[in-house]
């Protein structure tokens, strides 16, 4: 993830960079797994754990406040960023089946669940329907690896095949409900 988190194009120009672009995703992305969702948590987990951190990166110049943090992310393509994270998590599953796949491959416990879920309180105003989002669970990683929206609940059947070719699943175990079992879905899988 590290040398991923480097890749990202920096949004901010020379003159307004104190604290590097992959300083700042990396403390987001660990505080996130660590479950400090906001930014000052995450500033605040950053501090904390500072002799951690610059186990990765140098961190020359301390350690961003969560202003610098929010401020950064509203500036990161979000396209760029989706990106990088589905190939880390194609990457990251990959390594895990692959590990799994060794000489006893029944052994494999890394289910990945496919689903639509309707988000509850997504209705923006009156009249707009909810937003229906069909999504991959990993059980191991305790993780939804990739997800795409859908217009409504009906195509869920369109979008799984989309769902799996963003990811790596070879060696895992695919379950889904019957809205994925079309005769097509199996053989995609």
């Amino acid at each position: 993830m590290v040398v991923r988190i480097q890749s990202l194009i920096e949004p901010r120009s020379e003159i307004h960079i104190t604290y590097p672009l992959p300083e700042i995703i990396f403390i987001a992305y660990i505080s996130i797994l660590s479950g400090h969702t906001k930014w000052k948590s995450m500033e605040w987990f950053a501090k904390y754990n500072q002799s951690w951190f610059r186990q990765f990166f140098p961190y020359t110049y301390g350690f961003p406040s969560h202003d610098t943090i929010a401020t950064v992310f509203k500036l990161i393509d979000p396209e760029a960023f989706s990106q990088l994270f589905v190939e880390w998590v194609r990457d990251t599953v990959a390594e895990m089946n692959a590990l799994k796949m060794g000489p006893h491959p029944e052994k494999n416990d890394n289910v990945i669940a496919i689903d639509g879920k309707a988000l509850r309180g997504s209705r923006p105003s009156k009249g707009k329907k909810l937003v229906h989002i069909v999504s991959a669970y990993s059980s191991e990683l305790k993780l939804i690896l990739g997800f795409t929206p859908v217009d409504m609940k009906s195509n869920e059947i369109t979008a799984i095949p989309d769902v799996i070719d963003t990811l790596f699943v070879e060696g895992a175990l695919i379950t889904s409900d019957a809205m994925g079992c079309q005769k097509t879905k199996p053989k995609l899988i």
